[in-house]
């Protein structure tokens, strides 16, 4: 059938980080189930979620957000709540939460996806694995480092046994135990880990794809981390190249390059082109997230704050700190780690 043909192309056209093209071959199939079987019909869920998996990827998250909660309304009346279907979008929609800065409604949905996928499949299946992976990121975001560590090593040994070593989500779950470990002051530890997963995403993905970039990124970092700041800007450039090829100019990974080079531009006392990347990362994530509405978006201007203090630019640095402690207590609380910092400024 068309329709099928259609959507294989969009998948994987996504699969390709070819997102453009995967969204006109998934709006295409989206109209005919329309047509067909009108609103209320699981294959148009399905159809509508595939399209928002797109937009999120684009860093659309408002029209993702949108088609991912029609899916589950749809989902959540045609099977009640007992279904694969459903514990997916759910697993979707927490990620989405996740990247939109809204952490406890993230917690939430995965805990409610975990305890579905294992009254559904036992307590080993690979889907399972995908939400303790991203519980992990959670935890770790909010800077509970041994619970993300528990969840990355959950994940891990459930990838290990039924996808094997050679795996990209093993690969995925190396480069997260890298990362914990990075935050946790376990540099060796983190380059053993970050290494592995280099090695199994170059030889599955390609040197270019964005799990693989990412983890040259975090690599970038933990050079940082030991004053490496050679092989930092090395790392930081080409990974900002090549999200910059792949997504366009922005996309919200873009501007976590820019604001990475801002550290490391104010490290190496270059504090004129730390200010450059900081705005350039602030214009990126404003229009991604809109302007105030993510965690991000006080993240940068605190940034450019620092900055400006140390430029003796005080009346900037002054309405730099105020726009990041609004952000920063309208979506973090005022008990946030983030709000004491920026009110420390």
């Amino acid at each position: 059938r068309v329709r099928d043909l259609l959507g294989k192309l969009g998948y994987l056209y996504g699969k390709l980080n070819r997102f453009a093209e995967a969204k006109e071959y998934y709006e295409t199939t989206t109209q005919i189930w329309l047509n067909s079987t009108g609103k209320n019909h699981p294959n148009y869920a399905a159809a509508i979620h595939n399209l928002g998996w797109i937009e999120f990827k684009l860093a659309n998250y408002p029209v993702a957000s949108q088609l991912y909660f029609d899916s589950f309304a749809i989902r959540k009346a045609f099977f009640e709540r007992k279904n694969p279907k459903t514990a997916d979008i759910l697993h979707d929609i927490g990620e989405l939460y996740y990247k939109t800065g809204k952490y406890q409604q993230a917690r939430e949905t995965y805990i409610e996806c975990i305890e579905l996928r294992r009254k559904l499949f036992g307590y080993e299946h690979p889907s399972l694995a995908w939400t303790y992976n991203n519980m992990g990121y959670l935890h770790g975001k909010l800077g509970e480092y041994k619970q993300a560590e528990e969840y990355f090593l959950k994940a891990m040994e459930i990838w290990k046994k039924k996808v094997g070593t050679k795996h990209t989500n093993f690969g995925m779950v190396m480069h997260n135990l890298g990362w914990i470990a990075m935050k946790l002051e376990k540099y060796k530890e983190s380059r053993k880990f970050y290494e592995t997963a280099l090695g199994v995403r170059r030889n599955a993905i390609g040197p270019e794809h964005p799990e693989t970039v990412d983890t040259l990124n975090d690599l970038g970092e933990l050079a940082f981390r030991t004053k490496d700041y050679a092989s930092a800007l090395r790392l930081y450039t080409s990974c900002l190249k090549i999200r910059e090829k792949i997504f366009g100019p922005n996309h919200t990974s873009v501007g976590w390059s820019y604001n990475n080079l801002g550290v490391l531009m104010v490290a190496l006392q270059k504090l004129p082109e730390a200010i450059t990347d900081y705005q350039k990362c602030c214009t990126i994530w404003d229009s991604a997230y809109g302007k105030g509405q993510h965690p991000n978006c006080g993240l940068v201007r605190h940034n450019l704050g620092k900055v400006m203090v140390t430029m003796s630019d005080t009346q900037n640095a002054h309405n730099m700190f105020s726009e990041a402690l609004e952000i920063r207590q309208k979506t973090l609380g005022n008990n946030s780690a983030d709000v004491a910092d920026t009110l420390l400024e």
